[in-house]
């Protein structure tokens, strides 16, 4: 059965390194305030956090486990609607070793004994690199991402407003065109820009997909100019796309690596960015660039690109 990109998603975020205590305390955090269920029973009140990919559990007991010691005993149960499926979760309460999670990730406030409820620690995510780990949580916890064959859209679907505000905030003060609406009583924060969609999965460590969604981009592109246009040569159409494909592929790990760029360099890697479906003859006219120039300065960016490898 072939996997959602939700799936895809969820799996890539999975095999991310764990690196600052405070980076696993708010991808933790997010992760709860994202899925997370308080439930009181028998005068007794404890955290659910749940999922329905088993990687995902398992990396939630790892952070708690690295965080506080523990090993968490995960659970297993079917559920029928709207399918059946398999549902992973661990609970947590107050009194347990793990408990000062509860604690940490800013739900309760107080002590194991005498505790209460608590607003949302917005301290949590300020710390450098904490704003992304709180993005791989959230979407961990309740990301949703669109086939890019069928529309661009990421969305993060929570049941209470208060965090799902908050995220939006941190997205919007990335520079990350993120939207909020109201449906069925619940939350969803969502980006649509192909663009937004492209950072939220770099920050948040989805790199992999996101050069995936780049490669659909592209094609989808050469397709609608093609369907407009009726009149190219399919078979240089198809040069241009595997030539620009792999200019793309190129830039983005030069991107992701943090790569120094000489001023030529950087204009070459924004023109093919921003001109995924025009040919090397057509970005020269554009930027009035040789083509003899362009060329070797996509050459230098493909050098760089494999010296990476």
């Amino acid at each position: 059965m072939e996997r959602s990109f939700s799936t895809l998603t969820r799996l890539e975020l999975c095999q991310k390194k764990f690196t600052q205590k405070p980076h696993l305390i708010a991808e933790l955090a997010s992760f709860a305030l994202s899925s997370g269920n308080i439930k009181l029973g028998r005068g007794k009140l404890s955290l659910q956090l749940s999922s329905e990919n088993e990687e995902v559990i398992l990396r939630i007991s790892s952070i708690i486990a690295k965080l506080y010691g523990v090993r968490s005993e995960i659970l297993a149960y079917e559920k029928t609607q709207p399918k059946k499926h398999t549902v992973y979760s661990i609970e947590v309460s107050p009194t347990d070793e793990a408990g000062k999670l509860l604690f940490d990730i800013g739900l309760l406030t107080g002590t194991s004994e005498d505790y209460s409820f608590s607003s949302v620690n917005k301290a949590l995510f300020e710390p450098e690199g904490c704003f992304e780990a709180a993005l791989r949580g959230a979407f961990l916890g309740c990301g949703v991402l669109c086939d890019p064959i069928k529309a661009y859209r990421l969305e993060f679907v929570f049941n209470e407003e208060e965090f799902a505000k908050l995220l939006q905030e941190k997205m919007l003060e990335a520079g990350i065109q993120a939207h909020m609406l109201e449906r069925k009583e619940r939350y969803v924060v969502y980006v649509k820009q192909i663009e937004s969609i492209s950072d939220v999965l770099i920050l948040s460590g989805a790199s992999g997909v996101m050069m995936q969604i780049e490669s659909v981009r592209v094609e989808k592109d050469v397709i609608n100019n093609l369907n407009r246009s009726g009149n190219c040569i399919v078979s240089n159409i198809n040069k241009a796309v595997v030539a620009s494909q792999k200019q793309i592929e190129d830039i983005n790990k030069l991107m992701l690596n943090k790569v120094k760029l000489s001023s030529s360099l950087k204009e070459a890697c924004e023109l093919r960015i921003n001109n995924p479906d025009l040919s090397l003859n057509e970005l020269s006219g554009i930027s009035g660039i040789s083509k003899t120039a362009l060329n070797k300065r996509f050459i230098k960016i493909r050098e760089l690109a494999q010296e990476l490898e």
